[in-house]
């Protein structure tokens, strides 16, 4: 299979699922401090946005070392990218690799990937 960029694939009329690293740094409030990282992905998702696919992204915040904690939720990364892109962004329940689960991402994208007809892994905006 050959490798092409998010602006070689043909994505009008499908669901996209980008792999994107939106871990942004929180302070004792759960507020981002510093969105780099959001604002770096926003070239890949606005460019399947633009082209009429629909975007379904996949990341995570810190390391909760495989049990649930509220303050590694991605909420506020949600509501910062929301603003950012002028639209609605909807939190769904996460993807989770099992306990002592292989860290295989192209494995993990490609289960997480199902619901979506492309893949892009995108981890610092690169398009």
């Amino acid at each position: 299979m050959t490798i092409q960029t998010v602006d070689q694939i043909e994505v009008k009329g499908k669901r996209v699922f980008i792999r994107v690293d939106l871990n942004a740094p929180l302070n004792e409030k759960n507020e981002i401090t510093d969105d780099t990282r959001i604002v770096q992905s926003l070239p890949t998702i606005r460019s399947i946005i633009e082209r009429g696919g629909r975007s379904i992204l996949a990341s995570h915040l810190g390391r909760p070392k495989g049990k649930r904690d509220p303050k590694y939720s991605l909420a506020p990364v949600v509501e910062r990218l929301s603003r950012l892109l002028g639209r609605n962004v909807v939190l769904r329940k996460r993807l989770h690799r099992g306990k002592g689960a292989k860290t295989d991402r192209r494995n993990e994208s490609r289960r997480g990937a199902s619901s979506g007809e492309s893949e892009v892994s995108s981890g610092r905006g690169e398009k």
